[in-house]
């Protein structure tokens, strides 16, 4: 197995944590941060890791680190990371600096 496409797949396998969603987590912190709750800032990190964490994000990353280092499997990636897009509705925000 060539190292590109073993590392590639590292990340295929694994479990999820079940906890809340990012929409749940990002409802908790608004409310957290508007209460002032001294769990703002746990509740922070968990609606970050969450997004990060996130398949399409991390597929993304993946992808990333392929094209950086001129795997031959970084286009196969993003035309998967592309069909997911589409097919799930994914809507990603480009940002203003990213146009």
């Amino acid at each position: 197995m060539h190292r590109d496409h073993a590392r590639d797949q590292a990340r295929d396998h694994g479990t999820k944590d079940l906890g809340p969603n990012p929409p749940e987590l990002a409802e908790q912190v608004l409310v957290a941060v508007a209460e002032g709750d001294p769990r703002s800032l746990e509740l922070a990190a968990r609606l970050c890791e969450a997004v990060l964490a996130d398949d399409i994000t991390v597929k993304a990353r993946d992808a990333l680190q392929l094209l950086a280092s001129g795997s031959p499997f970084a286009l196969v990636r993003v035309v998967e990371l592309a069909e997911r897009i589409l097919a799930t509705g994914h809507e990603v925000t480009v940002s203003r600096e990213q146009r």
